[in-house]
């Protein structure tokens, strides 16, 4: 028996594993093992952490030791409404995380909803951190051509006032700012996948 997909898991919970969920912060993920992997073994053994499926049947969490994964096991037992409950209440009490989510929505509408906007916030955090590589990849291209190319031109060129040197250099700088940026643009992960698409 699979789980339904996503998986809900709440943290900050306190108590046994067993039972209905009791309350906590949701996070959802597209499987088993994206979950267990954003769990640590010791929050498992303290019962800081309880996870369900979409439709709310429990998934036993288990861990042996701080060095040991974290295993996830599909349980008979649904809590649908005590799911919804949970999922309603950190809504109410997060609008500004839930923005335009009804809490008095079914589970399955509150699972989906929250999970678009776990989808656009992953996005989101993805797009900007891709933005800061370009930037980072840039700025290393430009230092690089800037270190590589001055002693020649300074040898070649002492004459050159300074003024007009550095004018010659801020264009350089520019040029092979936009260059690698085109580059970077063509080969990031981004446009390949478009390309295959």
């Amino acid at each position: 028996m699979e789980p339904t997909l996503p998986l809900i898991l709440l943290e900050g919970t306190d108590g046994p594993q067993e039972g209905p969920p009791r309350g906590g912060d949701p996070g959802l993920f597209e499987s088993v093992d994206a979950m267990v992997g954003a769990i640590e073994a010791r929050d498992v053994r303290n019962g800081l952490v309880q996870a369900f499926d979409a439709d709310g049947r429990r998934l036993r969490l288990q861990s042996v030791g701080d060095a040991d994964p974290v295993t996830a096991t599909l349980e008979p037992d649904a809590y649908p409404d005590a799911l919804r409950d949970v999922l309603a209440a950190a809504i109410r009490s997060s609008p500004h995380l839930y923005p335009s989510i009804s809490p008095d929505r079914p589970l399955e509408e509150l699972v989906a909803a929250i999970w678009r906007l776990e989808q656009a916030a992953r996005a989101d955090r993805r797009k900007k951190r891709l933005t800061l590589y370009r930037q980072v990849g840039l700025w290393i291209v430009i230092l690089a051509v800037l270190v590589v190319a001055q002693p020649p031109v300074l040898q070649a060129r002492p004459e050159v006032p300074t003024p007009v040197f550095l004018g010659l250099w801020v264009a350089v700088a520019i040029v092979a700012y936009w260059l690698a940026g085109r580059l970077l643009l063509l080969f990031s992960p981004d446009s390949i996948l478009s390309d295959r698409g």
